[in-house]
């Protein structure tokens, strides 16, 4: 069995099926036959404003980074024996950018083709006349960029035959202000999935077309409400092989009710997690479940002890825009509960920052640099924000406590070792919300389904306290 994930960045379901006509003509027909089935989900919600934090629930679950991150989906699918091919489709590595560490889990990265300077121009990389964000087509060689990528997965397919295949590509052509350039790619997609289905690989392949959120530029973003609400509402359809859904009959059942229900991309992950368990995608490998036990844990005092040495130096400043207060407090409530754990007394760190720290921001309406632009060790700054976002995810699922923290960290391998067979999050640890669309349909909050901007209660107390970004 196969799995193809297409993100198209900055489309929202409602973009998809006004800009991309042909391809949904096409899906319409595939879903009239036997053999496939099409589950749309009309109310995922995202899980912030931008890339960053929607592509992290949804490639790793987890909004943590470096080992403390979640494994992404598609380790899971390479440790059962299938070959996994990641195309990102401009000059972007995601893991280095959004995840800060190495890429992991796939047999092939392709991104370095998109840094040709026709495509990708040096001095004005992200302009609206040229480059991956511009209004007009993206072309290199006379040729578009996403017909290099189809011919490439077309490579892919053949030199793999007797393979199950993992393809994830990530589209640009959404992001750009006028919504005109999408409409380029949806003959070449089209044409992609006729031709699978005419060599019968298509009825041993699920599809997922998703994307992170709709549209934050251009006039219809900017210049009304309805802009602004369909920017929070992505598109995430799943195309199942009819001969797959008849297998685990369970599995429609749960789909159906879900195109209803409030989901999220956490929800997506665990979704692929589902899948990768199944004997069609090699069926569980008890090497691949014993890689998931190991990372590193946010509150691990004795490991991070330096980052919350240098951050408690930091305690009175800035760490960059849009953090907040509450949130911040617990973090230092939580390095100071660690200090007494260890018996140890802070040491003072000295040179950890380009300038002094009388230097550093202390409000928000001096003009001094935030911690982030001028602390010298990064690592420090990733612990610091990972823990602001355990903190503040926790808080939106009501946990608010913190005990002993070598209880916590062995509760949490516990909790995620059994959810490799329930296909849920633990929720605690690095995986706090999500369920497989397949196992499970019941009802979610926006807080329960890890959503910090809601559509639905905007103005309540516990959204009031999130950042709009995530």
């Amino acid at each position: 069995m196969n799995l193809v994930l297409f993100m198209m960045d900055t489309v929202s379901r409602q973009q998809f099926f006004r800009k991309m006509g042909g391809l949904v003509k096409v899906l319409e027909e595939f879903n009239n036959t036997e053999k496939y089935e099409t589950f749309q989900f009309f109310r995922i919600i995202s899980n912030g404003f931008n890339t960053e934090y929607n592509t992290r629930a949804m490639y790793s679950g987890s909004q943590l980074r470096q080992n403390r991150r979640g494994r992404p989906y598609w380790d899971f699918f390479s440790g059962q024996g299938n070959v996994a091919a990641y195309i990102n489709g401009f000059c972007e590595d995601w893991m280095s950018v959004f995840m800060k560490t190495k890429f992991k889990g796939m047999d092939h990265t392709v991104f370095y083709p998109w840094c040709h300077p026709e495509f990708h121009p040096f001095e004005k990389t992200f302009g609206n006349f040229a480059g991956p964000f511009s209004i007009l087509r993206r072309c290199i060689n006379g040729i578009h960029v996403h017909d290099y990528i189809f011919n490439y997965i077309h490579e892919t397919w053949k030199n793999y035959k007797e393979y199950g295949k993992v393809i994830h590509v990530s589209f640009q052509e959404g992001h750009e202000g006028t919504g005109e350039v999408l409409k380029t790619l949806s003959p070449s997609m089209s044409n992609f999935f006729k031709a699978l289905d005419s060599s019968g690989e298509l009825e041993n392949t699920v599809v997922v077309l998703t994307s992170d959120h709709g549209s934050h530029m251009g006039p219809y973003f900017m210049s009304g409400d309805m802009g602004k609400f369909e920017q929070k509402l992505p598109l995430l359809i799943m195309m199942m092989p009819k001969k797959l859904m008849n297998k685990y009959p369970e599995f429609r059942e749960n789909l159906r009710k879900n195109e209803q229900n409030l989901v999220s991309h956490y929800d997506t992950y665990w979704t692929l997690r589902h899948l990768a368990t199944l004997e069609e995608f090699g069926g569980e490998v008890l090497e691949n479940f014993e890689q998931e036990t190991w990372h590193e844990e946010v509150w691990d005092c004795k490991l991070n002890l330096y980052h919350m040495e240098v951050a408690w130096m930091l305690k009175n400043k800035h760490w960059r825009k849009n953090l907040k207060t509450r949130f911040i407090s617990e973090v230092y409530t939580r390095i100071s509960t660690c200090f007494k754990e260890l018996g140890n007394p802070q040491k003072s760190h000295f040179n950890t920052t380009t300038v002094d720290l009388s230097e550093i921001k202390t409000s928000q309406t001096d003009n001094k640099p935030y911690i982030c632009d001028v602390i010298k060790n990064l690592d420090t700054l990733y612990w610091f924000e990972d823990a602001y976002q355990d903190v503040s995810k926790n808080y939106l699922k009501g946990q608010r406590g913190f005990g002993d923290y070598r209880e916590l960290m062995n509760s949490t391998k516990l909790a995620e070792r059994e959810s490799w067979n329930t296909s849920k999050a633990p929720s605690q640890g690095r995986y706090l919300f999500g369920r497989s669309l397949m196992k499970y349909s019941d009802s979610l909050t926006c807080e329960e389904a890890g959503i910090v901007n809601c559509v639905c209660a905007e103005k309540d107390d516990i959204h009031d306290l999130f950042s709009k970004i995530g």
